[in-house]
């Protein structure tokens, strides 16, 4: 994990700027590993949460990324970005 781009990563508790000038064919976007807890407690942070990832998540998939799987470090977890054609991805076994 530590080895791939992250286009958003936690700066404390909030949401780091974004990354929207990646090109590496596999990316990271870190999501709270909670979302339901951290809404129930502050749902201002939950939205500056969901505002960020949706802003990464629309740059990249845009350009060809898609979502294919979440990967789990410690405490953090992280959406898996590769850039693939969708027939290639729901083809795979």
């Amino acid at each position: 994990v530590r080895e791939l781009p992250c286009v958003l990563r936690a700066e404390g508790e909030e949401p780091g700027p974004v990354e929207l000038g990646l090109e590496e064919e596999r990316l990271l976007v870190e999501i709270p590993p909670d979302f339901q807890a951290l809404r129930r407690e502050s749902m201002e942070l939950a939205l500056r949460w969901r505002l960020a990832a949706r802003e990464a998540l629309s740059h990249y998939m845009g350009r060809s990324y898609l979502g294919t799987g979440l990967v789990r470090d410690g405490k953090k977890s992280f959406l898996l970005l590769e850039r693939k054609a969708l027939e290639e991805v729901l083809s795979s076994p």
